[in-house]
């Protein structure tokens, strides 16, 4: 994903003045810039840019910040901009995971860092354009920019004001330690339903930003781009049947992620959605026809390549339909019926307290249908409960 984000690499730097690298711009400029490349960290500890820089002695106007100037600076804990820097190029500074403090000058025109907010804003549009772990969203903020927390690991909570209403694709990406999202209850275009702990677009039930603790409503229709991009914590989610669509890169990286359960409601699975989950061995595909389904490339590829030990569970009756479709079989190196054995909910062929325990979840997680989940309705009302949970314990204790 960092790669596709990536411009064309800028040229090295012109000449270093105390630890600062700088490229000289309209003859009598500067811009802050990296050393030798990117993706090679330039800067660590506290950054002070100052106003002006004196060389073979020229001063020289500090006014830019280069396309990742400080990219990948894991080391970099602090940032100041002074009044002179008034344009701030693209990736400027994701993946600085170790970044607390983040001020700007109160004499800049450009940008700001109000209400200590730990950020920087673009004045003139109220945009944040960049964050860091101990960021505050003023309540004056109304665009967050895409990659503005891009690899923020450290951050944890994330609060929505109501002002906010445009949040970009990758705002968020590969913020893994993020664990609390909230949006505030008057935002026009954005809620966290449910207490849910994620970003959903009111009018269009699309979750855009989720984190490790994230339950997905059943009223979500949609799994945005890159929703849980590199949300390495997360280790499992359940997808209510209330989903049709789930977008490009959205649980791309998800590393810790060890199963999946799709439901039938779901008819488009973008390109590499589950890309690069290293730790997933089980996916339950519960839907009934693998080719009516839209599927983008590499859905569930791995940069490995071996997918030994994965297996695909399907619906009984549709083993050939999967074994036959080239966007499924591919990443599998077994694909298994699951059983219609009343109380197998995770379709392993047993009834067992494992049943229990996923029962339990998928309940948590905003409910289940019968349509998707037949065995788990264990008392046959016609619901998926509480109830159907204590008959399978009594099924495991008394065996009836």
């Amino acid at each position: 994903m960092l790669a596709m984000l990536l411009p064309a690499l800028a040229a090295a730097h012109d000449f270093e003045v105390d630890g600062i690298f700088y490229n000289i711009i309209n003859d009598n400029e500067v811009a802050v810039t990296y050393e030798t490349s990117p993706v090679i960290p330039s800067y660590s500890g506290d950054v002070v840019i100052p106003e002006t820089v004196i060389y073979n002695g020229t001063t020289y106007p500090v006014t830019a910040i280069d396309n990742q100037a400080f990219m990948l600076c894991s080391g970099l804990t602090s940032i100041s901009i002074p009044s002179s820097v008034t344009a701030i190029g693209d990736l400027a500074f994701i993946v600085c995971n170790a970044l607390t403090n983040i001020t700007v000058d109160e004499g800049n025109p450009q940008y700001d860092s109000r209400d200590n907010c730990n950020a920087i804003i673009e004045t003139a549009t109220n945009k944040l354009i960049a964050g860091c772990q101990n960021t505050i969203i003023p309540n004056t903020v109304t665009t967050i920019k895409g990659n503005a927390f891009y690899g923020c690991y450290e951050l944890t909570i994330i609060n929505i004001p109501s002002s906010v209403t445009d949040i970009n694709i990758f705002a968020f990406s590969y913020c893994s330690g993020l664990t609390n999202i909230t949006v505030d209850s008057n935002n026009p275009q954005y809620d966290s339903r449910d207490n849910c702990n994620a970003i959903i677009e009111t009018a269009t039930n699309k979750l855009i930003v989720g984190c490790q603790s994230t339950v997905i409503p059943n009223t979500v229709s949609y799994i945005g781009v890159d929703a849980f991009c590199g949300c390495e914590g997360l280790t499992s989610i359940s997808i209510p049947s209330s989903v049709t669509s789930i977008d490009a890169w959205a649980f791309q990286y998800c590393t810790g992620l060890t199963s999946i359960t799709i439901p039938n409601s779901v008819t488009y699975i973008q390109i590499e959605a589950f890309d690069g989950c290293s730790s997933m061995t089980d996916v339950y595909s519960l839907i009934m026809e693998p080719s009516s389904v839209f599927m983008g490339n590499r859905i569930f590829h791995l940069d490995s390549e071996d997918y030994t030990n994965r297996t695909l569970h399907v619906p009984a009756g549709t083993l050939a339909a999967y074994q036959a479709d080239a966007n499924w079989y591919p990443y599998f190196g077994n694909i298994v019926e699951i059983s219609n054995a009343v109380g197998d909910v995770d379709g392993d062929g047993n009834v067992s307290i494992g049943d229990v325990t996923n029962l339990i979840d998928k309940l948590l997680g905003g409910g289940v249908s019968v349509a998707d989940y037949p065995a788990a309705d264990v008392d046959s009302d016609g619901n998926i409960t509480i109830g159907d949970v204590t008959r399978i314990i009594d099924k495991l204790l008394y065996g009836n």
